[in-house]
């Protein structure tokens, strides 16, 4: 079992091999070697990749390990953090998260 805060790698992760293989390809690869992935190449790289499934299927994980094995930052944020019963306040929660990811 994992502990809190620690490193999670590909590794970690029981089974999931079609979509660790797909991440890797899609995200980690362009991310270390951005000389090779560039815009307007045969090699671009895609644009944007949802994980979706029922709760415990390995999302949180695997977002985890890619940014561990990409050395990027993750952000765990749940749905119900960004909201709120004042008008417009949801919203500024989400710029200002976008604003610290950049």
């Amino acid at each position: 079992s994992l502990r809190a805060g620690a490193k999670v790698t590909f590794d970690d992760i029981a089974g999931l091999v079609f979509a660790k293989a797909c991440i890797s390809e899609a995200v980690i690869w362009p991310m270390l070697r951005p000389d090779i992935f560039r815009a307007g190449t045969l090699t671009a790289p895609i644009k944007g990749m949802l994980l979706f499934g029922p709760p415990g299927t390995g999302k949180t994980l695997i977002g985890k390990a890619t940014a561990h094995s990409s050395a990027a930052t993750f952000f765990s944020i749940s749905a119900s953090s960004l909201t709120s019963k004042w008008i417009g306040e949801g919203e500024k929660l989400v710029r200002t998260l976008f604003r610290i990811a950049e």
